[in-house]
């Protein structure tokens, strides 16, 4: 019966004494966390600065990372000869259509404005002086939006030889107004000119002929909004602006 009654308190106390080591082990660990970087803090002679310098390396060696493995993801820009042409083909929401500024030529054939890609210089760099060259117009807010014709997937590649680069450009008749000699600048309507290329080709350079389908085709959307609310809010779904 004697031997029964303390195998029971045994069993009582072990139980007792598991308790608290499930309560103090915790603790213990806590505490002994703290100590080590007071510790390390206090032989650094600045509190936490030793902990905050070594998480900032941390989180720089991090970023450094991930800023790397961005950079092999990211394929290297193209590098267009020197010279590449360059088409700006400058557009207008007049009333319920669009029209496309032709600067006044020479006996030579007609086109939009144009030029071509300096040492060093990207397209859509070379796009932007020839629109202020063309029209004193510089990129957005001058104008809505300039939009490649191929978007993003044709800045990528080299313009191949022989052909130009096109870009769109949508402006506003208030931002005409406003620009360095933007009252002087003719525009014809969009599809009188496409007519136009099409009965007279010759009348218009190679470039322009080349490109015109495709432009006409990126500004297809606008050409059925024009004159209504929201017709210049965004260059076409899926495509670069």
């Amino acid at each position: 019966m004697a031997r029964g009654r303390s195998r029971l308190l045994l069993l009582r106390l072990t139980a007792v004494a598991l308790c608290l080591a499930g309560v103090l082990l915790p603790c213990a660990v806590v505490l002994r966390r703290r100590t080590a970087a007071y510790a390390l803090s206090s032989e650094a002679g600045d509190d936490g600065a030793v902990l905050e310098r070594f998480l900032s390396e941390q989180e720089g060696a991090a970023s450094s990372r991930t800023a790397r493995s961005r950079k092999r993801r990211s394929p290297p820009a193209a590098l267009d000869a020197v010279g590449t042409p360059v088409l700006v083909w400058l557009v207008r929401e007049q009333g319920t259509r669009l029209e496309l500024h032709l600067p006044a030529s020479s006996g030579e054939e007609r086109s939009v404005c144009v030029g071509e890609t300096a040492a060093g210089e990207a397209t859509r760099a070379a796009a932007l002086r020839a629109l202020w060259t063309c029209a004193r117009l510089a990129g957005p807010p001058d104008v809505e939006f300039l939009l490649r014709i191929g978007g993003s997937a044709a800045e990528a590649q080299a313009v191949a030889a022989g052909t130009a680069a096109s870009f769109v450009a949508l402006v506003r008749q208030a931002k005409l107004r406003g620009a360095s000699g933007g009252a002087a600048l003719s525009f014809e309507p969009l599809d009188d000119v496409a007519a136009q290329a099409e009965a007279e080709p010759t009348l218009f350079s190679a470039h322009f002929r080349a490109a015109l389908p495709q432009v006409v085709k990126t500004l297809a959307p606008y050409a059925r909004t024009a004159g209504r609310p929201g017709g210049l809010c965004a260059p076409p779904a899926g495509r670069a602006g």
